[in-house]
């Protein structure tokens, strides 16, 4: 085998990893404005407020962080924030395109720079909603 033969095999090899690298890794999870008004809309039906930000995660969570006052809420935070994270994905659920949602919860800042966060609840497909608090 001479040179000219090897080089070509090796490229060959680098031609068919890239294919096999672009055909097995999955398109990125955009967040487009028909969906963003479905959640939009979903979360006002549910008779919950808009939030703050709502944005893919670069591990593909879809991400939405509230600002509330505890005080106006009819139940808990974590309530809240299980309703909210559940009102989103099914929302989302007829598109499959998302299979993992986290919902921030925060109150006003305390001061500049600052993020007073309660606590946030999760959702992967096939689980359980999670609720961790703030520490």
């Amino acid at each position: 085998m001479d040179l000219a033969q090897v080089r070509l095999g090796l490229m060959n090899m680098v031609v068919l990893a890239g294919v096999i690298s672009a055909c097995s890794s999955s398109p990125p999870k955009v967040l487009t404005p028909q969906y963003r008004s479905e959640i939009s809309s979903a979360l006002t039906d549910a008779g919950l407020p808009q939030p703050e930000s709502l944005e893919v995660s670069s591990a593909d969570y879809l991400v939405a962080t509230f600002v509330i006052d505890p005080d106006q809420l009819p139940g808990s935070i974590r309530a809240f924030g299980e309703k909210a994270v559940l009102t989103i994905r099914n929302a989302m659920y007829p598109h499959k395109v998302f299979d993992a949602f986290r919902v921030t919860v925060n109150g006003a800042s305390p001061g500049p720079g600052l993020i007073r966060r309660y606590g946030s609840a999760r959702f992967h497909e096939g689980g359980a909603v999670e609720w961790e608090s703030a520490k």
